[in-house]
Order: structure tokens, then C-alpha cells, then sequence
């Protein structure tokens, strides 16, 4: 279970999150919403403690957290299975295992093999997804994940993203599809 207590973060003057009290599930699936601007994508970063914020956000000891982010940030010298594998260690078992979740998600064996200036936009999402995937987290974070996705990818990539819910805790925002949530909050009404 995340506690999150008075959260708050600034830029300068402006505050983007004011006060925000909220316990998140241990497992589940949570879709945070709002319009843009309102500090969707902040949240996730405090959750992940990758953006300074004021207030205080509790997750068990040892919590492992893992994300898609708005950009799918690919290593461009390496392939899309070495990509997926990395987040672990290239060696023949995780490039193995990395190519299973690529071929899940559509691929095929040579696209597998190509870098990522020679993926669509579509692919490399697919590929920061599977790569996400690749750890074994508590709290799976997704931003925009399906952005740059055409409706059979989305359908594909969500039913594999979200198969994971009854495992961990899985936090999604989203603009695309209609997500059978656990819970769902809006960050202007909280």
C-alpha cells in the first residue's frame, strides 16, 4: 500500500499538486486522470521519487517500481530485444525472454533485431512496454502508454500490460480506451 500524505509540488510560483491525501492499493489497477496540465505525469515522477516534492509519500521497504514513460527513451545503438533486455543484463536468457515479450506484443524476428531509428513511433512504445515488463516490480507506472499506438496495438498492449493487476499495483494514466479500474481519481478533484 502507497500512503501519500499532503503532497505538494511547485515550479517556481506555480503550484501543480496542492495537497493531495490518497492511500493506493498494494494490487490493482488505479487510472488517475485530469486534463492535461494538471499534474498527471508530476504525480507519477513523486511517486517514483524522481520529482522534489513537499509532503510524504510511504511505500513499503523495498519496493521495486517500474515505468513507461510519455517517451519511450530507447538506447539507440542498441537493438529492440537488447533495449527490453537491458533493464536487467544482456546475456542469451533475457534476450530470449525479451523476444518473447516482443513477439506478445507483434513483433517479428527481424524487427526484433532492428535499432530504434529504424522503429515507428508504434514499435518503440512497444518496446519501452515490453521492457517495463521485463522487471519483476511491485508498482508498475504507466504514462501515456499507448500514445502512437493504432487500436489493435492498444488492445494488445493493454491486455498485456493490464493482465498484471491481480500481481501489482499498476498506475495509468491515459487519454485512449475505457479501463475497467480498481479506482480511478481525478488530480483537480482531489
Amino acid at each position: 500500500m502507497i500512503e501519500i500524505k499532503n503532497l505538494n509540488v511547485s515550479f517556481g510560483r506555480k503550484k501543480v499538486i496542492d495537497g493531495i491525501n490518497l492511500m493506493l492499493p498494494e494490487k490493482g489497477l488505479v487510472v488517475i486522470s485530469g486534463p492535461s496540465g494538471c499534474g498527471k505525469t508530476t504525480f507519477l515522477r513523486a511517486v517514483m521519487g524522481l520529482q522534489k516534492y513537499k509532503g510524504e509519500i510511504k511505500t513499503p521497504k523495498n519496493t521495486v517500481i517500474s515505468a513507461v514513460f510519455q517517451e519511450s527513451n530507447l538506447l539507440p545503438w542498441l537493438s529492440a530485444a537488447e533495449n527490453v533486455a537491458i533493464v536487467d543484463e544482456i546475456n542469451d536468457n533475457n534476450i530470449i525472454k525479451a523476444k518473447e515479450l516482443l513477439s506478445t506484443l507483434g513483433f517479428a524476428d527481424d524487427d526484433m533485431q532492428k535499432r530504434p531509428a529504424e522503429l515507428s513511433v508504434g514499435m518503440m512504445r512497444r518496446v519501452a512496454a515490453a521492457r517495463a515488463m521485463m522487471i519483476s516490480a511491485d508498482i508498475l507506472i504507466l504514462d501515456e502508454p499507448f500514445a502512437g499506438l493504432d487500436e489493435n496495438n492498444i488492445s494488445v498492449v493493454s491486455e498485456l500490460l493490464l493482465s498484471r493487476r491481480e500481481e501489482q499495483l499498476i498506475l495509468l494514466v491515459t487519454h485512449v480506451g475505457d479501463f475497467d479500474a480498481d479506482m480511478v481519481f481525478d488530480l483537480n478533484e482531489l
